[in-house]
């Protein structure tokens, strides 16, 4: 079971997240760039990280050449077993080709598409939590 989410989102859906983690009683970071600092999901979330400048070429894009299924690969290949036993949710508009299958495939707990219901993602959440 883990007991801290860390949300690489903005607006609407970081707050559907931090509302249902809260209902689940796990604590929430949210990263976010300086054009974020007054947006309400950083007040609801239990800790913030400032990650860069308002310009997100400075900030959210800059990561040369790794994404969220290289972190999952990474994370799922540490050789700490409680790194590599780290629960990963992706959460994406699905924009690109075989998106869940691929987050699956790079070691993902479970894709969840933009927008979601809050109460889909609680159960995602739940049985996420629920794996040994």
């Amino acid at each position: 079971m883990f007991r801290r989410v860390l949300i690489a989102n903005r607006g609407e859906i970081a707050q559907r997240v931090i509302r249902a983690c809260r209902e689940l009683g796990i604590e929430t970071v949210a990263v976010y760039s300086a054009a974020d600092a007054d947006a309400i999901y950083l007040r609801q979330a239990d800790d913030t990280i400032c990650i860069g400048p308002a310009q997100s070429a400075k900030s959210y894009l800059d990561i040369p050449s790794i994404n969220g299924f290289e972190v999952a690969r990474r994370l799922r290949s540490d050789r700490d077993p409680l790194v590599a036993k780290t629960r990963i949710v992706a959460i994406s508009a699905n924009v690109l080709q075989n998106e869940p299958q691929a987050s699956l495939e790079a070691g993902c707990d479970a894709f969840v598409e933009k927008p979601f219901d809050i109460h889909d993602f609680r159960q995602v959440i739940a049985k996420v939590m629920a794996r040994p």
